[in-house]
């Protein structure tokens, strides 16, 4: 693994380590582009303690491009961000995307329009009108010219019992507009990380869901490994070595470098 676009950085709250930190595990590992894609500061979304605030993103800026100027002859290091698409706000992607290098779609919640619920987390989705809306969300998102990967595209079955008709229209929503838009999808390794969850199918992964990337390959997706490490150790951990094998098992060809729309 000589790449890695989706690493995060103290400042979001649930994380350890400064760019620095993450910048000398990566050339520890002989790795050749470290892209930090902490999670974005938003007025949308009041889960302030899992993310940086504003106040905070000129340090985390700063941060990140005195590390990729200090290293800058053995390492290129990129600076983007982690955010989720709500489609009542294109001037917030535009003004991130004047700061950072790119950003990555990680879609925690959905927006359910519905005054009775608001946001519901990513995580915990349970009725198929409500994954098959998050998988909405990010077609809508790709539909944009703001996001170079979607981060974790399997999230929404870290809570939903099996992969039913629900959870297959959205994975082919997903992964159509992914295949149109041109953008990768992520295998991300931090769902390996959370261990065996026990489902009416049996123990699996919260995500990656191997049907859900049996759907990507099928479409002819593009898939980027990544780590979505919170901590330096795991950067290039033995999960990803568990992640690569799993990808081969399923027949994905990753790809290593991104290509940032701006």
């Amino acid at each position: 693994m000589k790449t890695n676009y989706h690493t995060h950085h103290e400042l979001c709250g649930h994380a350890v380590g400064r760019a620095e930190d993450y910048v000398k595990e990566a050339i520890r590992h002989g790795m050749t582009d470290l892209g930090f894609s902490d999670h974005a500061p938003s007025q949308a979304i009041e889960d302030v303690r899992v993310r940086m605030r504003y106040d905070e993103l000129p340090e985390y800026i700063a941060d990140v491009r005195a590390a990729q100027e200090k290293h800058r002859e053995v390492i290129t290091v990129h600076l983007g961000l982690e955010c989720e698409y709500f489609d009542t706000n294109p001037s917030y992607y535009r003004e991130l995307l004047s700061q950072v290098d790119y950003l990555i779609l990680g879609q925690h919640y959905v927006h359910m329009r519905n005054p009775r619920h608001g946001l519901l987390s990513s995580f915990s989705l349970r009725q198929g009108e409500e994954v098959v809306r998050y998988a909405r969300s990010i077609e809508r998102a790709l539909q944009t010219p703001f996001f170079s990967l979607v981060a974790h595209p399997d999230l929404y079955m870290c809570g939903y019992d099996r992969f039913d008709d629900a959870a297959e229209e959205a994975a082919h929503i997903i992964c159509e507009a992914a295949k149109e838009a041109g953008i990768p999808l992520e295998f991300n390794a931090n769902g390996m990380r959370r261990g065996q969850v026990k489902t009416s199918t049996g123990w699996r992964h919260p995500y990656p869901v191997a049907a859900f990337w049996e759907i990507a390959k099928a479409t002819g997706c593009q898939v980027m490994l990544s780590s979505d490490c919170h901590e330096p150790s795991l950067l290039h951990d033995a999960t990803i070595s568990e992640a690569k094998a799993e990808m081969n098992r399923l027949g994905l060809s990753p790809i290593t470098h991104l290509t940032f729309k701006r």
